[in-house]
Order: C-alpha cells, then sequence, then structure tokens
C-alpha cells in the first residue's frame, strides 16, 4: 500500500536536471513508464558520474603507477623471501605500473572532449576488463594473505561502475 500511495503522489512528475559543471541538460520523465524512469537513472548516471568515474579512476591509478615505477617497496612492502624472488617481484611491480598507467592514460583521454558511442563503448569495456581482472587477482591474493581487501573492493567498484557504462553504451 505504502509503494502504491508513493507512486500516485509521484505519478506525472516532471523533473528537470542542470548539471552546471558539464552542461545544462534538461530532462523530462513520466514515472508512469518504468521505460522513462530507466532512461533518467542511465541519463543520471551518464550526466554525473562518467566523468567523475573517469577522473577517479585516472588518479587512483596515475598514483599506483607512479609508486609502483618510483617507489614500489611502498606497495609491495620490505623482502621477506630470497633476494631473486625480491627482485622479481619488483621488475613485476614495475610492469604493473605501465599497466596502471596506460588505465589512467584512457580514462583521462575519454574524459576530453565528445567521445561516439563506439568509442565509450571500447573505452569502458577495456576498463571493465582490467579491473575485472585486478579484481580476481587481488581476490586469490587475499586468500593467500598476500593483498589487503579494500583492493579487491576498490576494483570491484570501478569494474561494476565501468561494465554499467560499457552495456549502456553497446550499441543502438
Amino acid at each position: 500500500e505504502a509503494v502504491a500511495a508513493l507512486t500516485n503522489e509521484v505519478r506525472g512528475l516532471k523533473c528537470t536536471l542542470h548539471n552546471s559543471i558539464f552542461r545544462a541538460t534538461k530532462i523530462r520523465i513520466n514515472l508512469d513508464q518504468p521505460k522513462d524512469l530507466s532512461v533518467f537513472l542511465w541519463n543520471l548516471l551518464i550526466l554525473f558520474d562518467m566523468k567523475i568515474l573517469l577522473a577517479i579512476n585516472t588518479l587512483f591509478e596515475l598514483v599506483v603507477g607512479l609508486i609502483m615505477l618510483f617507489v614500489p617497496r611502498l606497495l609491495l612492502g620490505e623482502s621477506t623471501g630470497s633476494a631473486d624472488s625480491w627482485e622479481l617481484t619488483l621488475s613485476i611491480g614495475r610492469s604493473f605500473a605501465f599497466a596502471a598507467l596506460g588505465m589512467a592514460t584512457l580514462s583521462a583521454l575519454m574524459m576530453r572532449g565528445k567521445l561516439t558511442k563506439e568509442l565509450k563503448f571500447a573505452g569502458f569495456g577495456a576498463l571493465a576488463v582490467f579491473h575485472l581482472g585486478l579484481t580476481v587477482a587481488n581476490t586469490l591474493n587475499v586468500l593467500e594473505g598476500l593483498s589487503p581487501l579494500p583492493m579487491v573492493v576498490a576494483h570491484a567498484v570501478l569494474f561494476l561502475a565501468f561494465t554499467a557504462l560499457f552495456l549502456f553504451n553497446r550499441g543502438e
């Protein structure tokens, strides 16, 4: 009954959304139509979160990439194994730095200017796959006591967000 009462109160609602940061946009929805509501929610995600999400990803990957390149011990800790295993860890860490810097570059480039739906599809797809891979890798590392759980959560959240944007831009 509460849902029906709420639905009756919002029925026919017209909503104008102004986004002064990126550009003023007007969205009118009729909540009688579920399709209008889903379009409204997607537009809200796209208007507010797309560039913010890309900015967060750019900053996150830039910081991680630079740390892994120049001072990997900050993230990898000190060696507890042999010198050879530590050298291999540093080598892999520095290689990972360029993967992170590549994703930071992709995110930064996607924030600039207007992108076609196909470029958004490709870019968000690449970012989703990158974060899926790191979610899986970090989950395995957590199970073995090698990574902290917040790493899994951060990459999982970014994976889900980029997957939603990827699916939204999947074609006509």
